[in-house]
């Protein structure tokens, strides 16, 4: 009875053992086996050195996208690599809906985003040494920034913010997008209006002031 119940233990143990090292089979199956759906066509990448693909859901579909390219050394030799670019699909649907640049240093200088997910580019966000210093705001009608196709961009903004270190200033306003000011927001340091500017006659020059 004693040698029987020994032997249903160690049945069990092997059986658990199994389990285990299938378990981690499957985990190491699973590690850097990605399929990619996207393919940015905005860019020419013949200059890019090195492209990272990343799950970040660990769903087996590529979600991020990392690009990198040789920096230059003093001495003639192979340079390391340097973050230049990412690509995020944020919302997991497939379609990249965030952009961003980066320079030299690997600091962050441009975001270009898909906040509704439409495929569409609506904000773009600049930064100055690491601090935000403009954001721009495209309509829904601005359908020739779309996020994965190639071609200049020749969107107008409808509205561009500005900031000084990191502070909101100032906000400019194009309601028709005409390549025009309508509307000039000024704040003070707080982040309250303090004066708007108007421009009453469609010339793109702002002749009317309201003081708060």
């Amino acid at each position: 009875m004693r040698k029987s119940l020994i032997l249903l233990m160690m049945a069990i143990q092997l059986a658990g053992c199994a389990s285990a090292s299938n378990a981690r089979d499957e985990d190491n199956r699973r590690v850097g086996t990605y399929e990619e759906k996207y393919v940015n066509t905005r860019f020419d990448n013949s200059n890019i050195a090195h492209r990272q693909l990343l799950d970040m859901n660990r769903d087996l579909v590529v979600d991020l996208w990392k690009f990198y390219e040789k920096k230059q050394s003093s001495d003639e030799e192979q340079g390391e690599l340097v973050l230049i670019r990412k690509e995020v699909d944020g919302n997991f649907d497939g379609r990249i809906d965030s952009i961003l640049y980066y320079n030299e240093h690997e600091a962050l200088i441009r975001e270009e985003l898909d906040t509704n997910f439409d495929g569409e580019v609506d904000v773009v966000r600049y930064y100055s040494n690491s601090q935000l210093a403009k954001v721009e705001n495209y309509s829904a009608s601005q359908a020739n920034y779309k996020i994965d196709e190639a071609g200049d961009v020749t969107a107008v903004p409808s509205s561009t913010r500005f900031y000084r270190k990191g502070v909101l200033t100032r906000e400019e306003v194009d309601d028709d997008l005409d390549g025009k000011l309508n509307v000039v927001i000024v704040f003070d340091a707080n982040g309250k209006i303090v004066q708007k500017g108007f421009d009453h006659n469609g010339d793109g020059q702002i002749n009317a002031w309201e003081r708060y």
